[in-house]
């Protein structure tokens, strides 16, 4: 019986509970549950710089006891598409789910093409509906910071 990977990707840039409850849904169903981290450079395009370095990150994810194994990755296009490449390179007879949050559909999700080529499947709304965002936490922690 091939093994079961569910991958899930992002900046975790902090990770916050909404990140905690992707996790243990995406764990429950699959042997193996890997995290694909955006790399330092990818959060300083996104939002300018990141909170977080990605080694700090990468510790905390793999303290999380859901998580088996934390890897990097920098796609250009915003996309995770070069972590599935390599996760399916890795496993290449496994069964493996990449797990959307409550942020995600079909419509929406980059790495839809990747998906179909590496025959990997899609799953979405884990872990519920979006519960936190990490850059709204972190603009309110700025507000109030800038008012003390």
């Amino acid at each position: 019986m091939p093994k079961k990977i569910s991958l899930v990707s992002g900046g975790f840039d902090p990770v916050h509970e909404g990140h905690i409850s992707l996790l243990q849904e995406s764990s429950r169903f699959s042997d193996i549950l890997i995290v694909a981290l955006n790399s330092d450079s990818w959060l300083k395009r996104k939002k300018g710089q990141p909170f977080m370095t990605f080694f700090s990150r990468k510790i905390v994810l793999e303290s999380i006891k859901y998580v088996d194994y934390v890897i990097g990755f920098d796609d250009s296009d915003g996309s995770a598409s070069h972590a599935i490449e390599k996760v399916r390179d890795t496993y290449p007879d496994a069964i493996i789910y990449f797990c959307n949050g409550g942020d995600r559909t079909g419509e929406n999700t980059p790495e839809t093409e990747a998906c179909r080529k590496y025959d990997v499947r899609m799953v979405f709304n884990v872990g519920g509906g979006k519960i936190q965002s990490s850059s709204d936490m972190l603009k309110k922690w700025t507000r109030s910071e800038s008012k003390s």
